[in-house]
């Protein structure tokens, strides 16, 4: 397995190779063309299996020679996409479908429904260009792609340019990919080819999530906790084929968030489920959470590393950071392996049963039983009772103004815009837009919490480095001085960025007026509520008569 780092940009009518090739020589030496013709097939089964755990498969052709290419299709795309890559020669003779089962069964833990077959070929036109400078080379592809399907003469065209790091550092093929991306004829593509491919020619595309809930004020509390927790459920399997896979951090992130606002479901319409199913489903969805955040924190502290390198890593402490990327991708693959034994566990499939059973069917109820009653009452009280906690938590925080604070405040804040956006159907635009607002300060408290958690990581793994070496083969050795070091440089860094973090916060609360938007949300769900009373009350006169 390796990892890619490419920019994608989409040509329009009016590229012109040689603005291209001008803008890169300004920053990087180009070498002369290399001309490339390519087939490249996609495959999967017939149930789509890969394309549902989110993954393309396909079988590259260059004259004699194929192979197998497996890459994650990312959730969130940037200019410039870093994903991993699995590759295995397809011998002579072997088919492709089969081999393609057996590379994706032996690397990735999951198994196919049937056996890949052809659904999409592209065939492209290529002309590659090196591109170096001191301690960095790319390669500069400007494609010429034909789309169709297997058998068929009906094609598609596109163009688009890649530029892929070979070698070097991210930080200079950052630098020669923005001076590309400013080009006008060219724009950053958002997609892979093989999603430009399903596109173009009309084929289901990568779906993920779950459709949003639309309910009336009227609708009774049952049916829309139901609806809700059902779509949330929907959301975290749909999720899962990623998350065990294991190549998108992304995948398993939106898995998490889903578990997250399941529970906070859970808890907002916990009279509309029995004690005993309701606290079996709390109790287990927060054993779930758990499982997945340990592997999510140390996603986040990956993804980063490379980053606070190229902040902090100005010395000779180069050897110290390889260390640190070693002992988290070490506590990584451990904590994937708990995660995967959860997934595969009795307890997890009795779970996602029970999950169906409570999701799927609205109870009978007696006409004054809490869960009957009409979902716009229920909201505004919801509403209400989180917004309260949120201004108790926001006073809280003035007062104290530290870090646990402020992660209590976050807490909060998010429960608050769950408990907002599972109502969100029955309100106007405005409501919407406060929650927006909420969202944006909850980011810049999100970032805070990462230099926080960030420090307590560095010094974990400073108090716990062996500073003694071991005899060989009875136990760790002795930690590097550069490892050191670098932890030492982390956990000030962390620290530092916790002060300043907190004047950002501070400029965040100020700019969306906290208690303007608790408050806007309570008015706006009071509303409804007083006009639901005002009809019952009017329905319930009309009776009498």
């Amino acid at each position: 397995m390796q990892t890619e780092t490419e920019l994608k940009l989409l040509c329009d009518d009016d590229f012109e190779l040689s603005e291209l090739l001008a803008a890169t020589r300004k920053v990087a030496e180009v070498s002369e063309p290399t001309v490339i013709d390519q087939v490249d097939v996609y495959l999967d089964t017939r149930s789509r299996s890969l394309q549902r755990a989110g993954l393309s498969a396909r079988v590259r052709r260059k004259g004699q020679k194929r192979k197998i290419e497996i890459k994650p299709v990312p959730l969130i795309t940037a200019v410039v996409m870093e994903r991993a890559e699995i590759e295995a020669e397809l011998p002579r003779g072997k088919a492709a479908g089969v081999t393609l089962r057996q590379v994706v069964e032996e690397c990735l833990p999951i198994k196919l429904r049937g056996v890949p077959i052809e659904r999409v070929m592209l065939k492209t036109r290529r002309r590659r260009y090196d591109v170096r400078t001191e301690g960095l080379h790319a390669e500069l592809c400007v494609d010429e792609v034909s789309v169709m399907r297997p058998g068929s003469r009906r094609s598609f065209l596109f163009e688009e340019v890649e530029l892929e790091l070979r070698e070097g550092e991210r930080g200079d093929f950052d630098r020669i990919a923005a001076s590309i991306a400013e080009l006008p004829p060219l724009m950053p593509s958002g997609k892979s080819k093989y999603v430009r491919a399903l596109e173009l020619l009309g084929l289901p595309g990568f779906a993920f999530g779950s459709a949003k809930p639309l309910f009336k004020a009227e609708h009774s509390a049952d049916e829309v906790a139901r609806m809700i927790c059902n779509a949330q459920f929907e959301a975290m399997r749909s999720y899962e084929p990623g998350t065990r896979v294991g190549l998108d951090p992304e995948q398993l992130h939106k898995m998490r968030v889903a578990t997250r606002r399941l529970r906070a479901a859970l808890k907002t319409f916990s009279f509309c489920f029995d004690r005993r199913n309701g606290d079996f489903l709390s109790r287990n969805y927060k054993w779930l959470a758990a499982v997945l955040g340990d592997v999510r924190d140390l996603d986040v502290h990956l993804l980063r590393a490379p980053i606070w390198e190229a902040e902090l890593g100005k010395g000779p402490e180069k050897e110290g950071w390889a260390e640190l990327r070693a002992v988290l991708h070490q506590r990584w693959e451990a904590a994937r392996e708990r995660l995967l034994l959860a997934l595969n566990s009795r307890r997890y499939e009795r779970l996602c049963e029970r999950s169906v059973a409570a999701f799927s069917q609205t109870p009978r109820r007696r006409s004054e039983h809490a869960g009957g009653r009409a979902v716009g009452l229920v909201a505004s009280k919801a509403v209400k009772k989180a917004e309260r906690r949120f201004l108790g938590a926001l006073q809280h925080y003035h007062q104290c103004g530290d870090a646990e604070s402020m992660h209590a405040l976050r807490i909060v804040g998010k429960k608050l815009r769950y408990t907002g956006e599972f109502f969100k159907p029955l309100y106007s635009p405005a409501f919407a837009k406060r929650l927006k607002e909420l969202a944006a300060f909850q980011d810049e408290v999100g970032l805070l919490q990462d230099d926080v958690v960030a420090h307590a990581l560095a010094r974990e793994l400073y108090d716990s480095a062996p500073r003694a070496t071991a005899p060989t083969g009875s136990g760790p050795q002795r930690a590097s001085g550069a490892y050191l070091h670098v932890l030492g440089l982390l956990a000030g860094s962390a620290i530092a960025s916790e002060r300043y973090g907190g004047l950002r916060v501070e400029q965040a609360l100020r700019e969306i007026d906290e208690e303007r938007v608790a408050r806007d949300l309570l008015v706006e769900a009071r509303k409804v509520a007083r006009r639901l009373l005002k009809e019952q009350a009017k329905a319930a006169k009309a009776a009498k008569t």
